[in-house]
Protein backbone atom coordinates (compact mmCIF):
# COMPACT_ATOMS: atom_id res chain seq x y z
CA UNK A 1 0.00 0.00 0.00
CA UNK A 2 1.17 3.46 -0.79
CA UNK A 3 -0.06 6.62 1.35
CA UNK A 4 -1.38 9.20 -0.48
CA UNK A 5 -0.48 12.72 -0.96
CA UNK A 6 -3.93 13.92 0.05
CA UNK A 7 -7.10 11.93 -0.24
CA UNK A 8 -7.76 11.28 -3.73
CA UNK A 9 -4.75 12.28 -4.66
CA UNK A 10 -1.47 11.00 -5.90
CA UNK A 11 1.00 8.37 -4.36
CA UNK A 12 3.94 9.68 -1.94
CA UNK A 13 6.95 8.32 -4.19
CA UNK A 14 9.48 9.52 -1.61
CA UNK A 15 8.32 7.69 1.58
CA UNK A 16 5.61 6.14 3.23
CA UNK A 17 5.20 2.39 1.55
CA UNK A 18 3.32 0.22 3.94
CA UNK A 19 4.88 -3.28 2.63
CA UNK A 20 6.47 -6.21 4.26
CA UNK A 21 9.61 -7.68 5.53
CA UNK A 22 9.54 -9.81 2.60
CA UNK A 23 8.06 -7.45 0.19
CA UNK A 24 11.47 -4.82 0.50
CA UNK A 25 13.11 -8.09 0.19
CA UNK A 26 12.01 -8.00 -3.17
CA UNK A 27 12.43 -4.87 -3.55
CA UNK A 28 16.60 -5.81 -3.10
CA UNK A 29 16.05 -8.70 -5.01
CA UNK A 30 14.84 -7.15 -8.18
CA UNK A 31 17.79 -4.38 -8.08
CA UNK A 32 20.21 -7.53 -7.53
CA UNK A 33 19.42 -8.95 -10.63
CA UNK A 34 19.40 -5.77 -12.59
CA UNK A 35 16.12 -5.04 -12.55
CA UNK A 36 14.78 -8.73 -13.46
CA UNK A 37 12.16 -10.37 -12.32
CA UNK A 38 10.92 -13.98 -12.66
CA UNK A 39 12.99 -13.92 -16.19
CA UNK A 40 11.56 -10.21 -16.85
CA UNK A 41 12.44 -7.17 -16.79
CA UNK A 42 10.72 -4.89 -15.28
CA UNK A 43 12.73 -1.98 -14.23
CA UNK A 44 15.34 -0.95 -16.97
CA UNK A 45 18.55 -2.74 -16.05
CA UNK A 46 21.03 0.84 -16.94
CA UNK A 47 18.64 2.89 -14.53
CA UNK A 48 19.04 0.23 -12.15
CA UNK A 49 23.00 -0.17 -12.54
CA UNK A 50 22.96 3.85 -12.45
CA UNK A 51 20.90 4.04 -9.17
CA UNK A 52 23.46 2.17 -7.33
CA UNK A 53 27.06 4.08 -8.59
CA UNK A 54 27.83 7.18 -7.52
CA UNK A 55 25.57 9.91 -8.58
CA UNK A 56 27.93 12.35 -10.08
CA UNK A 57 27.40 15.29 -7.76
CA UNK A 58 29.74 16.52 -5.36
CA UNK A 59 28.99 16.96 -1.60
CA UNK A 60 29.23 20.33 0.42
CA UNK A 61 32.89 20.78 0.59
CA UNK A 62 33.54 19.90 -3.25
CA UNK A 63 34.73 16.39 -3.08
CA UNK A 64 32.88 13.70 -5.00
CA UNK A 65 30.07 11.87 -3.74
CA UNK A 66 30.32 8.55 -3.45
CA UNK A 67 28.06 7.11 -0.97
CA UNK A 68 24.78 7.75 -2.81
CA UNK A 69 23.35 6.57 -6.06
CA UNK A 70 20.05 7.21 -7.17
CA UNK A 71 17.87 6.95 -3.92
CA UNK A 72 20.29 4.04 -2.80
CA UNK A 73 23.29 4.59 -0.37
CA UNK A 74 26.56 2.81 -1.30
CA UNK A 75 29.35 1.97 1.11
CA UNK A 76 31.79 -1.04 1.61
CA UNK A 77 32.20 -3.27 4.27
CA UNK A 78 35.60 -5.50 4.71
CA UNK A 79 36.12 -5.30 1.40
CA UNK A 80 32.91 -5.84 -0.16
CA UNK A 81 30.76 -3.96 -1.69
CA UNK A 82 26.86 -2.71 -0.36
CA UNK A 83 23.72 -0.36 -0.88
CA UNK A 84 21.10 0.23 0.53
CA UNK A 85 17.94 1.88 1.18
CA UNK A 86 17.23 3.80 4.41
CA UNK A 87 14.31 4.77 6.67
CA UNK A 88 13.31 7.70 9.16
CA UNK A 89 12.64 5.00 11.71
CA UNK A 90 15.76 2.54 10.86
CA UNK A 91 14.25 0.51 8.25
CA UNK A 92 16.96 -1.21 5.85
CA UNK A 93 17.19 -2.68 2.66
CA UNK A 94 20.98 -4.01 2.58
CA UNK A 95 22.55 -5.64 -0.65
CA UNK A 96 25.79 -6.71 -0.94
CA UNK A 97 26.01 -8.42 -4.83
CA UNK A 98 29.11 -10.41 -4.23
CA UNK A 99 27.49 -12.62 -1.98
CA UNK A 100 24.08 -12.08 -3.41
CA UNK A 101 22.92 -11.30 -0.21
CA UNK A 102 19.56 -9.40 0.95
CA UNK A 103 19.12 -8.02 4.50
CA UNK A 104 16.28 -6.14 5.81
CA UNK A 105 15.83 -4.77 9.10
CA UNK A 106 11.97 -3.37 10.18
CA UNK A 107 12.70 -0.41 12.08
CA UNK A 108 11.22 1.39 15.27
CA UNK A 109 14.33 3.43 16.24
CA UNK A 110 16.72 4.61 13.82
CA UNK A 111 20.19 4.80 14.58
CA UNK A 112 22.47 8.05 13.53
CA UNK A 113 25.83 7.41 15.02
CA UNK A 114 28.56 9.01 13.88
CA UNK A 115 27.16 9.15 9.92
CA UNK A 116 30.56 8.64 8.96
CA UNK A 117 29.44 7.79 6.31
CA UNK A 118 26.55 5.92 7.25
CA UNK A 119 25.15 5.28 10.57
CA UNK A 120 26.51 2.79 12.98
CA UNK A 121 23.75 0.65 12.68
CA UNK A 122 24.23 -0.21 8.93
CA UNK A 123 28.07 -2.04 9.80
CA UNK A 124 26.35 -4.16 12.65
CA UNK A 125 23.42 -5.21 10.65
CA UNK A 126 26.00 -6.08 8.18
CA UNK A 127 28.53 -7.99 10.18
CA UNK A 128 25.59 -9.99 11.96
CA UNK A 129 24.42 -11.19 8.76
CA UNK A 130 28.13 -12.18 7.90
CA UNK A 131 28.13 -14.02 10.78
CA UNK A 132 24.67 -15.63 9.99
CA UNK A 133 25.73 -16.60 7.01
CA UNK A 134 29.11 -18.15 7.43
CA UNK A 135 27.34 -20.70 9.62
Amino acid sequence: LWSLDHEGGIEKAFCCINATARDFARIGKLVLNDGIWNNESIVNKSFVREAVRPNGLNNKDGTPCITYGLSWWLGEYEGKSFYFMRGIKGQYVIVLPELDLILVRMGKKRDVGSGNPHPDDVYRYIEMALRISEQ
